[in-house]
């Protein structure tokens, strides 16, 4: 881990998402953990791409998050096929300048 570039990105969520009531670590995911999903979810790796110069031409935000009001109608037996995407996840493309 890199804590400058690490430091950035919590910065850049702090200033993107307001505060959370808990310690943003590495192993956080974007979803499930800090509540980012739906056309927030678009917006917030758009502002990311801007802000780290991170190419994302090839992220499919689809396969990461899903739609606005799916967490209000989700049934206890869907299960929907999704990755997760991590705080880490996200330096790594800084780092690397892409998410894929």
């Amino acid at each position: 881990m890199n804590n400058l570039v690490f430091n950035s990105l919590i910065g850049f969520i702090l200033r993107e998402r307001g505060t959370y009531n808990f310690k943003l670590t590495p192993d956080l995911y974007l979803e499930n953990d800090l509540g980012i999903y739906g056309e927030d979810a678009n917006d917030f790796i758009e502002a990311f791409s801007i802000e780290f110069n991170v190419d994302v031409s090839k992220f499919d935000a689809n396969v990461y998050f899903n739609a606005e009001g799916f967490q209000l109608f989700k049934r206890k037996k869907t299960n929907v096929a999704k990755k997760s995407l991590r705080l880490l996840d996200l330096e790594f493309a800084i780092i690397n300048k892409k998410l894929e």
